[in-house]
């Protein structure tokens, strides 16, 4: 199967589906970036500047190695690859959202920010893995805006 784009009224839709979801940042900068799954997952909260309005990417999580403790690291290939990111008002907002959320579920269950502090992780604090995230996740808010599943999250 060939994945394919969101057109910008599905992008419209499946940002409204995503709404309120634990993931909605993860999908705001999916589209309002154009950054890529690995990247998205290996963000740090060391990456984003608030004050500046600015993400550095400069890793990507190795989907192959995710069994090993919630997956590793690597630096992105190319100069190009590595860049800074200016986020829109939809996006920092999404994050601050999201970071305050996170907060209180670590208050909740107890745990210090995982290693790393990474941005997007399971309830350890370990990155999450990719075939969680698309079952469990982005599947089902396809679903939900009425999205053909031929769309992928890569």
């Amino acid at each position: 199967m060939i994945a394919k784009a969101l057109s910008i009224a599905e992008a419209k839709r499946f940002l409204a589906a995503a709404k309120g979801d634990e993931l909605e940042a993860l999908y705001v900068l999916a589209i309002t970036t154009g950054m890529r799954q690995g990247e998205l997952l290996a963000l740090t909260w060391d990456d984003i500047d608030f004050t500046t309005g600015k993400l550095q990417a400069r890793r990507s999580l190795n989907r192959s190695s995710q069994k090993q403790s919630g997956g590793i690291t690597s630096e992105l290939k190319t100069v190009f690859s590595r860049r800074c990111i200016q986020l829109t008002p939809i996006a920092l907002d999404a994050l601050q959202r999201h970071g305050l959320q996170q907060k209180h579920l670590q208050e909740e269950t107890k745990r210090e920010n995982g290693e790393g502090h990474w941005v997007f992780c399971n309830p350890n604090g370990k990155p999450l893995h990719v075939s969680n995230l698309i079952r469990r996740s982005f599947r089902p808010l396809l679903e939900k805006a009425s999205i053909p599943p031929t769309y992928s999250f890569s």
